[in-house]
């Protein structure tokens, strides 16, 4: 075993004037400190290691080392059992497995024990740092340690290729409503239960993104802009009866809504352009109503609102833009 832990809470008993807790009782009370609970853990938050910790890991030769450092970690498999606050106070170190005719990656991991909550361990509640070396030529290997999550990468050269790097990859906790932490994008997605307006940043995009309740959009791309009219081109005027609304545009939390009536333009034209910010990756298609069919609507990645075609029974005598709402990337 290469380092220890100390995992909190263990024991919360006052043994002058009460309340008295048991240790799973102390950690579901402060499960309400931390960010990340979800339906399926309400009691549960998002394992990493505190925000702002630098890489504090380094590897020579034959031995690897881990400064201190302290985190959170909810990773038992029940959902009622709560998270544990844990902290390593002195350097960890242990052996890194000779290199070999092939570069390797090895793993440095934590990963939680607590024989109280029938993990199959025989320890009362600690956390142990460890390592797991990788096969030569396979590139990053899967962490096969239960309840544990991935701290650094441990770059291994072949044979004579000089001495291991080391990749610091460990994701991080956050309280309650507070900013989370993620090293890319792609961690960031894998996020899909967080609360709208939950924000987050990614360090290797440094920005910050917003949770919108169906994507996560940079924040300096969400906004409640409030109802605009588009600015018709191209013969495209507003329909004027019938009570519909004038052609418009909104975006509400990253997400953009077109609604609203218009009439007599010409197909495949611009119908207005939407400012940057306001603009899908791709080109995205949208079919609304149109006279006693209907039109298809291209939004362009360039902005430019188009009516492409329409189907039988679909002209410009009326032409519906209700319905086209998209995420707002570009």
């Amino acid at each position: 075993m290469a380092g220890v832990g100390t995992a909190y809470p263990a024991d919360y008993s006052d043994t002058y004037s009460g309340p008295e807790y048991t240790s799973q009782e102390g950690r579901t009370a402060l499960a309400a400190t931390m960010a990340g609970a979800t339906a399926a853990r309400p009691l549960g938050g998002i394992s990493g290691v505190r925000p702002g910790t630098p890489n504090v890991a380094s590897a020579t030769p034959g031995t690897w080392t881990v400064t201190p450092f302290g985190g959170y970690i909810d990773l038992e498999t029940s959902a009622s059992n709560g998270g544990y606050f844990f902290s390593f106070l002195s350097n960890s170190t242990g052996t890194v497995s000779a290199a070999e005719g092939s570069a390797r990656v090895d793993l440095l991991y934590v990963q939680i024990a607590d024989t109280n909550t029938g993990d199959s361990t025989t320890v009362a509640p600690r956390v142990i740092l460890d390592y797991q070396k990788g096969a030569a030529g396979a590139g990053v290997p899967t962490l096969t340690a239960a309840r544990a999550f991935v701290i650094a990468q441990i770059n291994v050269p072949a044979t004579g290729g000089g001495s291991p790097t080391i990749t610091w990859v460990a994701p991080y906790c956050a309280a309650a409503g507070g900013t989370v932490d993620f090293n890319t994008k792609a961690q960031l997605d894998l996020w899909t239960t967080a609360k709208p307006g939950q924000s987050a940043f990614v360090i290797a995009d440094n920005s910050e993104y917003v949770w919108t309740g169906a994507a996560w959009v940079k924040a300096s791309l969400v906004d409640d802009s409030g109802v605009a009219a588009l600015t018709l081109s191209n013969s495209w005027v507003p329909y004027g009866s019938g009570g519909f609304a004038v052609p418009s545009r909104r975006k509400l939390n990253g997400r953009v809504e077109l609604f609203g009536m218009m009439k007599s333009g010409t197909a495949l034209t611009t119908v207005d352009t939407l400012p940057v910010g306001w603009r899908p990756l791709a080109t995205r298609q949208f079919i609304t109503p149109s006279n006693t069919g209907a039109a298809v609507f291209n939004i362009l990645n360039t902005g430019v609102i188009q009516v492409a075609a329409y189907t039988t029974g679909g002209n410009n005598t009326n032409v519906s833009l209700d319905g086209i709402g998209f995420i707002a990337e570009a």
